[in-house]
């Protein structure tokens, strides 16, 4: 189950980060090594004590612990293609992960923009792309994520959550394409480049606002 993945990374994290063994967790938490193994190997959950007071040691709330926080259900369908490709003995393509899951999500939320051709790609163009799509649609309707009648929308979570990823994306491509002009050994036709993908990133993040009133009117 995805939240007990997350745990597993939340909890294998915590003790990195805290450079703890699982003997030195357990101890911590008076509870047995073979535990601590069983919970990051999957084999079993925590108790509700015990996951309260993980989630306080890790300042997160239990949702956050969980992976059922606002983020997830990006995660989960990036988890829920990669098991598919795994189950199916399929190998992973180059664009068979977040960000082909991410380009999707981008498509639907674009569609409420006044200037879409701002917010094309090519990832569209691949083979994979329209099927991988209705695979995420199907996930995503039968989690209850999506509305689909009288016609597919997004509902709020989701859709704040597609707008909150992309304006990232947007400011983090932004400072990089603008650190990149720096360099004065650039040759002038890459230099030309970099400006004018810069001028399209600036307009991208300028039409969010209008984007997310579409939104807004629209439901």
């Amino acid at each position: 189950m995805y939240y007990q993945q997350a745990f597993i990374k939340n909890l294998q994290n915590y003790r990195k980060v805290n450079h703890l063994t699982q003997k030195e967790l357990a101890e911590v938490l008076n509870y047995s090594p073979k535990s601590i193994d069983n919970w990051e190997k999957g084999l079993a959950m925590p108790p509700i004590d015990i996951l309260i007071e993980l989630s306080h040691r890790m300042k997160m709330s239990l949702d956050q612990l969980l992976g059922q926080d606002k983020v997830t259900i990006y995660e989960q369908t990036c988890h829920y293609i990669s098991k598919k490709h795994h189950n199916d003995k399929k190998p992973l393509t180059p664009f068979m992960n977040d960000r082909l899951v991410s380009y999707i999500f981008k498509t639907f939320v674009f569609g409420f923009s006044k200037h879409p051709e701002l917010h094309q790609g090519n990832l569209a163009n691949h083979a994979l792309y329209n099927v991988y799509r209705d695979e995420v649609i199907k996930f995503l309707e039968q989690n209850h994520y999506l509305t689909t009648t009288p016609k597919l929308k997004f509902g709020p979570q989701i859709f704040d959550e597609c707008i909150d990823r992309y304006e990232a994306y947007l400011k983090n491509a932004i400072y990089d394409t603008t650190n990149a002009m720096q360099d004065k050994t650039l040759p002038r036709d890459t230099r030309h480049a970099k400006k004018a993908e810069l001028v399209n990133l600036k307009k991208q993040l300028a039409d969010i606002p209008a984007i997310q009133n579409a939104y807004h009117k629209h439901k």
